[in-house]
């Protein structure tokens, strides 16, 4: 949201919604539902945000498979093979 902001200061407004790519099925939920967030009242208030921010379509949360994830090669540990791969897609040479 602060990226979108910046490019709007800059006279860059985006058009469509910032899509968020993530891995936790468990998390899309709980943006997507709003029945599910009446049970999950210890979840502090700031974490509902993203929900506002989805919908008012100024973002749009999506499911991204954990073997397709990019980010993960940043995030955490992984074996050589899966490695190379989100090294390559980056463009990092060996």
């Amino acid at each position: 949201m602060w990226l979108r902001a910046l490019l709007l200061g800059i006279n860059y407004p985006q058009n469509g919604p910032t899509e968020l790519f993530g891995d936790n099925q468990g998390a899309d939920i709980l943006t997507g539902d709003p029945s599910v967030h009446s049970r999950r009242k210890h979840i502090d208030i700031k974490y509902h945000y993203i929900r506002e921010c989805d919908t008012e379509k100024s973002i749009k949360v999506t499911y991204i498979n954990m073997k397709d994830n990019i980010a993960d090669g940043f995030t955490k540990p992984l074996p050589c093979k899966p490695f190379a791969i989100f090294r390559d897609c980056v463009g990092v040479r060996a």
